[in-house]
């Protein structure tokens, strides 16, 4: 369940207001202390506040993880969040990178370009995944395609485009980044979508567009549009030929053995005629000159988080990619002048600095009166309650509401709850639809997690107790979202009936027919009419 509702007892307040509003001005950059457990909270508030994209910097990939799912509990599932991850390869190995991951940041890119949903987007990303190049926004720009009904494009060359904005060619499209065509019908599934789209032809003319199922390959609704964004991060065919050749003309084979020169020359060759698509990975620096920075718009909103941690991971990240560099080029197996595809702390320290509007959130100074600089703390406390102990949250909880609190439990157990707190006669609801902020001095109980609570108390306002399992019950299990993308599944047979349409993957659009054994071979036979 979402804990939106909750949003507005601090967005809402005069403090925080105000906050909003110096920082839509044209430069602004704030530093706030709070704990880390609110965090997300107000990171939501202020994505809800601020009206424009806002891209959070965190300092390790699995903070970025945690953040991001924590912020689908505070902002709905349909919130446009999206967590801009890290390659999964190292530099310079011949690895091909999780295309899932590629994904991730595709969506993330798509989103800060205004090819997604109509809201301002909340990009998350770690220190790591900021570090790592990708495409500059004009080869991404230049890969972006708006198909509509009455555009007119063959359909190989259109197959062909799509393959060399690295989509893939399947019998059957079930997952983003591939595309099926069976004569006049293309089918495609944009790594900017949620839905595949089934392209079909009339000649060199786009008839109909429709949504289908990629599970049952059924048709599901019509559509006048699909956007399709590049499915791969590294393009050699939309890169800049000029500037490849030069790299290329740099590269020096010194301390390397004749063969690793010979297989730089035929891969790099097989590349830019686009006939390798494998093993990019090595050859990224050559071809990816772009950062996450590029596609951050003027008035995005940069919100770091400890700052100084993001500095010491991108820090120490240096130093490991440098000694792996250094080993790999005394074996020979890169070239000199090989072109790095990370960023340095140097350059990623000019770019944050260069952020017209920023904030700045740590939780060191929470409990220290003197705040340093211009620093302002937020309405927050660490939880009341620690240890675990049921009764004593319990007693809490009452002591809470008697004060006026509003007080909210997320808890995986909230019917087991409720009927401790009957049984010491503790006024209370549980939440079964839609969360509505509680009234002051009301206790509310809501299923769900998060990793810990806290309290806020803004100035004027009824101040707010949330608390998790880990203070009423001792147990600290954090959300893990479920994959809302579709995953490639086997035919349900089963689903088959007499008479229904089918695709076969040679012949085409056929009439389910039945299933017939054969006695001979002992094998099971579908059945398929066609007019052929």
């Amino acid at each position: 369940m979402t804990l939106s509702a909750l949003l507005p007892l601090l967005s809402e307040s005069e403090r925080f207001q105000e906050l909003i509003d110096r920082l839509r001005e044209p430069t602004s950059h704030e530093t706030l202390i709070a704990p880390e457990a609110p965090t997300p909270y107000a990171v939501g508030a202020l994505w809800r506040s601020f009206g424009a994209p806002v891209v959070v910097v965190t300092p390790q990939p699995e903070s970025a993880r945690r953040l991001t799912d924590q912020l689908f509990t505070w902002l709905g599932e349909d919130a446009p969040i999206y967590q801009f991850t890290e390659n999964e390869t190292l530099p310079y190995e011949r690895l091909t990178p999780d295309r899932g991951a590629t994904h991730q940041r595709i969506r993330a890119m798509a989103a800060l370009e205004d090819r997604l949903a109509p809201r301002p987007p909340l990009i998350v990303v770690s220190a790591l995944a900021l570090s790592e190049k990708t495409l500059e926004p004009e080869a991404f720009r230049a890969g972006c395609y708006q198909i509509k009904v009455g555009d007119v494009s063959a359909p190989n060359k259109l197959s062909q485009t799509l393959v060399e904005i690295g989509y893939e060619v399947e019998s059957t499209v079930e997952v983003p980044g591939t595309i099926s065509r069976r004569g006049g019908i293309l089918d495609v599934f944009p790594v900017s979508s949620d839905v595949p789209y089934r392209i079909e032809f009339f000649g060199d003319e786009v008839d109909s567009i429709r949504v289908f199922d990629p599970e049952t390959q059924r048709s599901v609704e019509p559509a006048n549009v699909v956007t399709i964004v590049p499915a791969e991060e590294t393009l050699p065919l939309r890169s800049n030929g000029a500037r490849i050749r030069d790299l290329i003309g740099g590269l020096d084979f010194p301390g390397s053995a004749a063969r690793v020169e010979d297989r730089v020359a035929e891969e790099l060759g097989r590349i830019l005629r686009g006939e390798m698509r494998d093993e990019l990975s090595y050859y990224a620096g050559l071809f990816n000159h772009g950062s996450f920075f590029d596609y951050m718009p003027p008035g995005a909103l940069l919100v770091t988080l400890r700052s100084s941690a993001i500095e010491d991971a991108v820090r120490s990240a240096d130093r490991r990619l440098d000694q792996l560099r250094t080993t790999k080029a005394s074996r020979g197996e890169i070239p000199d002048h090989f072109p790095q595809p990370y960023l340095e702390w140097g350059l990623i320290a000019d770019a944050l600095k260069d952020r017209k509007r920023s904030v700045a959130i740590s939780p060191f100074g929470v409990d220290d009166d003197r705040l340093p600089g211009s620093a302002e703390r937020l309405p927050f406390e660490i939880s009341p309650v620690s240890g675990g102990e049921a009764e004593f949250a319990l007693d809490e909880i009452e002591r809470r509401q008697a004060a006026g609190y509003r007080v909210v439990v997320l808890t995986q157990h909230a019917d087991r709850l409720a009927e401790m707190a009957e049984e010491k006669g503790i006024a209370h609801s549980v939440a079964k639809g839609p969360l509505q902020a509680p009234e002051p001095g009301t206790a509310i109980f809501v299923q769900g997690q998060l990793r810990e609570g806290f309290v806020m108390s803004p100035v004027g306002e009824s101040p707010l107790v949330l608390l998790t399992d880990k203070e009423v019950f001792g147990v600290s299990k954090e959300r893990r979202r479920v994959r809302r993308r579709p995953i490639r599944r086997g035919a349900k047979l089963s689903d088959l009936r007499p008479g229904v349409f089918v695709v076969h993957v040679e012949h085409g659009v056929g009439r389910f027919i039945g299933a017939e054994a054969s006695e001979n071979e002992g094998r099971e036979y579908i059945l398929v009419e066609n007019d052929e």
